[in-house]
């Protein structure tokens, strides 16, 4: 179903700001009507550029009124926000690059990690595969590898001194690993063949083994006390 996972998003984030997590009916169609909505964007963008989209043609194949499409957003540049700034947030929350502390030895321990990332780009993939190909106001390709060098890079200074020497090295590392992952999602997300989850762990695993623990091997890090 398509933005099911953004659905169930925001379901959470509003249970969340209820307090003790109560809703009323009015909740739960403001929900099912931005999801309508945002679902309707997607689907004009798989035939469309963005550009050519207009609130227009989002209301009538959406089948709500002028009115609702406004009450919940400012134009057609509100709406990409809110999808894209929803899917970065579960993207943030799937992301743990503390597994760059563990032993390379202690697979074990970090496969659930890679695991949580995985079932996220699972879940979402319609819509990150229209977003990645659309031509946006912003590469949302680039802005979720950013994130993953991003994290990868914040927990390595915050438990390693990196001597000043190292620190362009580490950021290239850095840059590479997330590089290669997300170019591993995509690939897979694309791929007809859909390789199964096991198989896609191993791949993604040889990528921290033998590419990220092995190339850091060559710099100077010392676990901060």
């Amino acid at each position: 179903m398509i933005a099911y996972a953004t659905f169930c998003g925001n379901l959470f984030h509003l249970m969340e700001t209820e307090g003790e997590g109560k809703m009323n009916n009015q909740d739960l169609r403001v929900i099912k009507t931005r999801k309508n909505i945002s679902d309707q964007l997607i689907e004009e963008l798989k035939t469309h550029g963005f550009h050519e989209i207009s609130v227009k043609m989002l209301i009538a194949d959406s089948q709500i009124n002028r009115s609702t499409f406004y009450r919940n957003y400012e134009d057609k540049y509100a709406l990409l926000d809110s999808i894209l700034q929803e899917l970065l947030a579960d993207f943030d929350r799937s992301l743990d690059a503390s597994f760059v502390l563990m032993s390379y030895q202690d697979a074990d321990a970090y496969h659930p990690k890679l695991k949580k990332m995985i079932r996220f780009f699972d879940k979402n993939r319609e819509y990150l595969t229209v977003l990645w190909k659309a031509a946006l106001p912003v590469n949302f390709y680039d802005v979720m590898t950013e994130r993953v060098e991003e994290g990868l890079l914040t927990v390595l200074m915050e438990n390693y001194e990196v001597p000043e020497k190292d620190r362009e090295l580490l950021e290239l590392y850095a840059c590479l690993f997330a590089a290669q992952t997300m170019a591993t999602m995509r690939w897979w997300l694309n791929s007809d063949s859909r390789m199964d989850e096991s198989a896609l762990l191993e791949i993604l695993t040889q990528n921290v083994e033998k590419g990220l623990f092995r190339t850091m091997k060559t710099i100077s890090l010392y676990r901060k006390k």
